[in-house]
């Protein structure tokens, strides 16, 4: 699931740092 943001940038999707 991705849920949690590790990215630096507003971005909802797993490519861009959610995991």
């Amino acid at each position: 699931p991705c849920r949690i943001n590790y990215s630096t940038k507003p971005c909802p999707s797993c490519e861009c740092g959610f995991y």
